[in-house]
């Protein structure tokens, strides 16, 4: 079998990152191939092959994997590019440190204004990508929490940790996000001083990894990149969903859509991609194969704010659009 396995890799050009990612797909591979020389085997009027997709795992669902934050709710805001965008890096955060940061859409609403996203206008998710990036991270929920509504770009720093020191003004303090120099009275961690005005402390808020000398403790992750999926085909969203939660573009307008409750969606919609949702899983119930995708419309719609949505329709673009315009954050 293990032959077999690197003649397949070697004709369908695969690699993987480590060896650890190499072991997992061989496990599942030699579980398709076991099944297909089973189906093959009998006097059966078809056969099965092996194809590119041979070592993708039958379902996934990120959220057993610890890689989804709880349901959340946009309310009246058109804020839903944001709050896929969010998801996708909740979840490319989750997978790479094994930690689940609850992230902020309001700090996107308020301050990703530059280009196309346009706060509760709407937006785009690839665009939020290059906003989190080129600012060097994204706030946590706890820290910038929503509001559903445009607001101004600021960030409520109520402690704020460097290398070495730990700094508590004596009450919040809003400031834009940026570079800053603050002045106020506190106490160091290490060693015991008292730091009198007019003591500087420079605090670079949005900086994580990149900090010279000087760390805000209370920010969270950023990305280093972003991955466009091929449109129009639904296996290339398929190799995507393997590896993480991917950010996707859809046409939610219809009324079927709107008024879904349970099951695997098959409705009529259009093309229009008009919302932004993200897939956080596939699988199949019964004959149905379908996308997990996980909505920002709160608890009270679809199956506590999830649908299960067709997958491998005949149309190339998918069901509501779902593989036109579908991308991933790079961490």
């Amino acid at each position: 079998m293990l032959e077999r396995y690197e003649r397949w890799l070697s004709r369908h050009e695969q690699k993987y990152k480590n060896k650890n990612e190499w072991a997992l797909r061989f496990e599942i591979y030699k579980s398709n191939a076991l099944f297909i020389d089973c189906i093959n085997s009998r006097n059966l009027s078809y056969k099965f092959q092996e194809d590119k997709y041979h070592d993708l795992p039958k379902s996934i669902d990120w959220r057993k994997k610890g890689a989804v934050t709880g349901v959340k709710d946009q309310g009246t805001c058109g804020s839903c590019w944001a709050f896929s965008a969010v998801a996708a890096i909740e979840g490319i955060n989750q997978i790479k440190t094994g930690k689940l940061a609850y992230l902020s859409e309001q700090e996107l609403v308020d301050c990703d204004t530059s280009s196309f996203n346009e706060g509760c206008n709407g937006g785009d998710m690839v665009k939020a990508f290059e906003f989190i990036i080129k600012r060097g991270g994204i706030a946590a929920e706890k820290d910038y929490p929503y509001e559903g509504k445009d607001g101004s770009c600021n960030f409520l720093q109520t402690e704020t940790g460097y290398t070495g020191y730990t700094i508590r003004p004596s009450k919040p303090v809003r400031i834009r996000t940026g570079f800053f120099k603050i002045r106020f009275l506190g106490w160091e961690k290490k060693p015991d001083r008292f730091l009198s005005d007019p003591d500087r402390i420079e605090i670079r808020i949005l900086c994580i990894s990149s900090c010279k000398d000087k760390e805000a403790r209370n920010y969270a992750p950023t990305i280093s990149g972003y991955e466009l999926m091929h449109k129009n085909m639904e296996k290339s969203l398929l190799v995507g969903v393997a590896e993480q939660p991917v950010s996707v573009a859809i046409d939610a307008e219809g009324y079927e859509f709107q008024f879904y409750r349970s099951g695997v969606f098959t409705g009529d919609c259009g093309y229009q991609l008009n919302h932004g949702v993200t897939v956080v899983g596939y699988g199949e119930d019964g004959s149905k194969k379908y996308w997990l995708v996980k909505n920002s419309w709160g608890t009270s719609w679809g199956e506590s704010s999830y649908i299960r949505m067709e997958r491998e329709v005949s149309d190339e673009r998918g069901i509501c659009g779902i593989a036109m315009d579908s991308s991933y954050p790079v961490k």
